[in-house]
């Protein structure tokens, strides 16, 4: 009907259930999940501004790059002279950029880190290929300026997050910068 071709659909079907949007019941069908809980972007609070649906999560690699940065060794308890993986990208929500973010890795967790591996969930990334399940995150939010790589626009939100793993420990930091105009920080709490 609409002129795609079944292989095509099965991909795109296969993308989606991989990314934890869809789930395949053997004998019943393909289901939307009702908890998002269990997605690969159940730590993405970013929605886009003018709806309250979230919107279509991708990723733009910018480089990915060896570096040394105190700070962010801080962040993660190690040495302020651990060799970390600098990640920049740009996050999307149904294809309108809203966010650059800046993502770092200990290379220990990653050795041999490549573009081309890389995931638009960078937490579906590191449970499959690292076996490191980012299990909560700490968020801090302030006002900042847009990095000048970012998408261009005015004050923005930044979220400084430090993500932890199965045992607790910090194994990942990042910032990302967002365009107010274009995407709000959204937190949700079930009692």
């Amino acid at each position: 009907q609409l002129g795609v071709a079944v292989g095509t659909l099965r991909k795109a079907l296969a993308s989606l259930e991989q990314d934890g949007v869809l789930e395949r019941r053997q004998g019943s069908g393909t289901y939307v999940r009702s908890a998002p809980s269990g997605s690969v972007y159940h730590f993405l609070r970013l929605e886009r501004a003018e709806s309250p649906l979230a919107g279509l999560p991708s990723a733009e690699i910018l480089d990915i790059t060896p570096a040394q940065d105190p700070a962010c060794a801080q962040r993660l308890t190690l040495p302020a002279a651990t060799p970390l993986w600098r990640i920049r990208r740009l996050r999307s929500l149904d294809a309108t950029v809203v966010a650059a973010e800046e993502i770092w890795l200990a290379q220990a967790r990653a050795p041999d880190l490549a573009q081309q591996t890389l995931h638009d969930s960078l937490y579906w990334f590191y449970q499959h290929t690292l076996q490191l399940r980012i299990a909560h995150v700490e968020d801090h939010i302030d006002v900042g300026a847009m990095p000048d790589w970012g998408p261009p626009c005015g004050p923005c939100g930044r979220v400084v997050r430090i993500a932890h793993d199965d045992n607790h420990c910090p194994a990942e930091t990042s910032t990302t910068w967002f365009d107010p105009q274009q995407a709000r920080y959204v937190a949700r709490w079930q009692g």
